[in-house]
């Protein structure tokens, strides 16, 4: 299956773009965008092959020694499912011909590994050229390991693309590359600026913080220099900070529009439920939300840390 590779802003939950069928002529198949040319396909899986073609057509996919034949449906759509493959640094070609067309599709350069769909907030989007590593950037020659943003087009990863890959899923990646010898593919999906305040759920007068994809859980954890994070059972979460509507901002422009104060914080599940008895109607939520942040102990119990955040704009 795809890996999922997350980084979290607040936990900022994986959010899946729609691929958008690159089409030919009427009679000729087309393909899913994710397909192009420099891809990589995920090995050890059945792998799913689709696109459209005129209702009925018969469509054919190769890749290798394998032929896959599917039928559109009466909306046009058609998928096929390769074999399980094996992890294969050998470019090869897939094929997509349409019964009733002329013109096959031809992907080129198509390579089998890992395929690691990378999705988070802007320290997700943050890209190799604002990262202004200079350095890392001239030696970024690493024809295995390949970008698609968005699912438009690939980039094999040398200095003269490097400066498009977003730098977390790039580090990573290089380092899947290096130690494993194999393809590595990432899938990158994030999106800046994604509001929080779909997240938050008010809650007479506490508020809850949900979070998509935790991986196998939230928990209190300590990081001490470069040891892994160890979760601190039955600690309690800190760094949380809660608000109210500040009355006085009503009448008086110089004060702030919102009365914070320091919350108390518990994971219930896939969530985060913030409180104070100081507010009774709370309104917003900060976590971390300083220039230099201390003792920030949200995880997920994959070790992973949950980033500072606030839900108000």
């Amino acid at each position: 299956m795809i890996n999922q590779f997350v980084t979290w802003c607040g936990i900022v939950g994986l959010w899946v773009t729609s691929l958008s069928v690159v089409g030919l002529a009427q009679d000729n198949a087309s393909v899913s965008g994710l397909f192009s040319d420099h891809m990589v396909l995920q090995r050890g899986m059945p792998v799913p092959v689709w696109g459209a073609a005129k209702a009925g057509t018969k469509v054919t996919v190769k890749f290798g020694p394998q032929e896959k034949t599917a039928g559109a449906d009466k909306d046009g759509k058609w998928m096929v499912r390769l074999d399980v493959l094996k992890a294969s640094t050998t470019p090869a070609e897939l094929t997509i011909t349409s019964a009733t067309g002329n013109q096959p599709v031809k992907i080129a350069d198509v390579l089998v590994g890992e395929v690691y769909l990378c999705g988070g907030h802007s320290n997700m989007a943050f890209s190799m050229k604002e990262l202004r590593a200079d350095d890392d950037m001239a030696k970024a020659n690493f024809p295995l390991l390949r970008q698609s943003r968005l699912g438009e087009g690939w980039a094999v990863c040398s200095p003269a693309t490097i400066s498009e890959f977003c730098a977390t899923s790039y580090y990573f990646g290089r380092r899947m590359a290096q130690e494993t010898g194999i393809p590595i593919g990432l899938l990158n999906c994030s999106l800046s600026g994604t509001p929080i305040e779909k997240w938050i759920e008010p809650e007479g007068n506490k508020i809850r913080i949900g979070f998509d994809h935790v991986g196998k859980g939230l928990m209190v954890g300590s990081k001490k220099g470069k040891d892994p994070v160890q979760e601190v059972a039955g600690g309690k979460l800190k760094q949380f900070a809660i608000a109210t509507v500040n009355p006085a901002a009503a009448t008086d422009p110089t004060q702030p529009a919102l009365k914070w104060v320091w919350a108390e914080a518990a994971i219930d599940g896939k969530s985060v439920v913030v409180s104070s008895p100081e507010v009774p109607k709370p309104v917003a939520v900060h976590y971390a939300y300083s220039r230099n942040p201390e003792g920030c102990n949200l995880y997920n119990k994959d070790g992973l840390p949950a980033s500072p955040f606030r839900t108000e704009d």
